[in-house]
């Protein structure tokens, strides 16, 4: 009996704890960074993965500008969706300065805006570059666990342009970029004709790259981000997309931006899989689909969902393979799978009906339809 209730206050106890945990979303941890090549103290906003432990396994780990004024919107986006697995885990770092509203812009032009050539007097760009390089990017590994092949970068307007341009100076410094909105007009659009931009886009690997804009922006930044979304199309080893947000301008582009773009970036495994496969099952390539849910079921066993379960039944059915279809059909029934209409009327089980256990599957869903309806 006292064990019994030493468990009964520990189980009450743990369950405040996760009640209290759970009625928002932590904010963003913050950490002040001081750079000797900029000479600033940077205020990182750093938002962590639910139960994150900096000791276990290396985390993708994405860097964004701006977070004077995106920390709290990008926090709260990218907790929620780590939570739901609609992301997999990644390391958010916002860049922010301790400033006022009047100061803020003037700092970001220092930081954001890359060198045009030697004679040009603004040299910021490169001493913000080689902060994220030198001091901030090893900060992050050694006291995060953040992983050192999987990093991204997030920049929009003047910060989209330094995106841009990271990638011209340190093509292998990141491989994932968000580009939002990138100023690529600036210095008469010198980057869109730079050399080196174009061989480093051209023999990049592995590389992800997610680029936007509002339409209207205007023609200039319209036909800047088309261009550059053009250059990356060349290199077939880059994944990249590009969406041009209708009804959006400068100033209201950037949420819907972040969110598709994190999303893109970095897709949940499992379910980026599951979708590619229901994609392969509508253009009927059942096979292929088939491939992608046993993929995605291997990736992450304990994702796997009844939908799931249910939809692989299908395509084994769909292949001809009916022992592996009524395998998943067993465990839909022990797992009280109760839609009987459904499963009945559903045209992919075709290949199943003259098999005797055909009509055992549907007795047991139609008993445990009916058992659930006593509930």
């Amino acid at each position: 009996m006292k064990n019994l209730l030493i468990l009964v206050i520990l189980c009450f106890s743990i369950s405040q704890l996760v009640a209290q945990t759970m009625s928002s979303i932590p904010l963003a941890k913050l950490e002040t960074l001081h750079s000797d090549i900029v000479g600033e103290d940077y205020k990182l906003q750093i938002s962590l993965p639910f139960g994150h432990n900096p000791k276990g396994k290396k985390v993708p780990v994405f860097f964004y500008l701006d977070a004077w004024g995106l920390s709290g919107t990008i926090n709260e986006f990218a907790k929620s969706n780590m939570w739901s697995k609609n992301i997999d885990p990644v390391i958010f770092v916002g860049i922010a300065y301790d400033t006022n509203p009047f100061l803020y812009g003037k700092l970001r032009e220092r930081d954001y805006i890359p060198t045009i050539n030697e004679t040009d007097p603004l040299k910021g760009g490169e001493n913000f570059l080689q902060f994220i390089k030198t001091e901030l990017i090893p900060y992050m590994e050694e006291n995060y666990g953040a992983d050192p092949n999987d990093r991204g970068l997030m920049g929009y307007s003047l910060g989209g342009l330094f995106s841009t341009w990271a990638l011209k100076e340190e093509p292998e410094l990141f491989q994932r970029f968000l580009i939002i909105s990138p100023s690529l007009w600036y210095g008469e659009e010198f980057l869109l004709k730079d050399d080196q931009l174009m061989a480093n886009i051209k023999n990049s690997k592995g590389l992800k790259v997610f680029i936007t804009c509002g339409s209207l922006e205007g023609k200039t930044m319209v036909s800047n981000t088309n261009q550059l979304f053009e250059i990356a199309q060349q290199n077939k080893n880059i994944k990249s997309k590009k969406v041009i947000f209708e009804d959006e301008d400068h100033g209201s582009v950037m949420l819907a931006a972040m969110s598709r773009g994190i999303r893109y970036l970095y897709k949940n495994k499992y379910k980026e899989l599951i979708e590619t496969g229901m994609d392969y099952y509508h253009k009927k390539d059942f096979k292929t689909a088939l491939e992608k849910f046993n993929s995605a079921f291997d990736s992450s066993p304990s994702s796997v969902r009844e939908g799931d379960r249910y939809n692989i039944a299908c395509l084994y059915a769909l292949t001809g393979d009916s022992e592996s279809a009524f395998q998943y059909l067993k465990i839909l029934v022990e797992a009280k799978y109760d839609n009987h209409k459904h499963i009945k009327q559903d045209a992919d089980f075709n290949s199943l009906h003259q098999d005797k256990r055909w009509d055992k599957v549907l007795s047991a869903v139609k008993e445990n339809e009916e058992l659930g309806a006593k509930k």
